[in-house]
């Protein structure tokens, strides 16, 4: 995609990465409602929805599943799926060229 690896929560607003990102909606996978539910302990609530609202403009698609992303960066479908690293870890056992990344700040 021409960027690199993101390295914190904030990287992933950076526009090179529009429409490369998939992850689960926090309405419909308890994943990601896990994922949203940190980030408000990390940036506050108020700070956590107004990071997701930027954040969802660089979302290609959101899943109902949560290990979907994984699965489908995995795939080379997306460069960035936020999913559980069990869920990458079985991509990788699986054989596919996909890799772990946590951000800086911390995670669920």
């Amino acid at each position: 995609i021409g960027a690199e690896c993101p390295s914190s929560w904030d990287d992933l607003l950076d526009p090179a990465y529009e429409g490369e990102i998939v992850i689960a909606s926090p309405a419909a996978s308890g994943t990601s409602y896990t994922v949203l539910s940190g980030l408000a302990q990390l940036m506050g609530e108020d700070g956590a929805f107004e990071w997701y609202e930027q954040f969802a403009q660089n979302v290609a698609q959101f899943t109902e599943s949560g290990s979907a992303p994984g699965r489908m960066a995995a795939q080379g479908e997306f460069a960035i799926g936020i999913s559980f690293a069990h869920d990458i870890q079985v991509q990788q056992q699986a054989g596919l060229p996909v890799e772990i990344n946590f951000p800086e700040e911390g995670t669920p």
